[in-house]
């Protein structure tokens, strides 16, 4: 199972932003779909549940 962005955001009750700067930061694992003409990666987020439960035990726990 697997969450799009907006639904990790709902799940979580954390702003699409806020979780984008995590992704972004490297605190929380995501996968972005599709790319552009030159490969880079582009497109949507996928979040593994996995990964969500993970990174919410994480700030649960500091």
């Amino acid at each position: 199972m697997s969450y799009s962005l907006a639904e990790a955001a709902e799940a979580t009750g954390m702003s699409v932003s806020f979780l984008r700067g995590e992704i972004s930061n490297g605190r929380l694992a995501a996968k972005r779909l599709g790319s552009t003409a030159d490969g880079e990666p582009a497109g949507k987020y996928l979040i593994k549940a996995e990964s969500l439960a993970a990174y919410i035990r994480d700030l649960l726990d500091a």
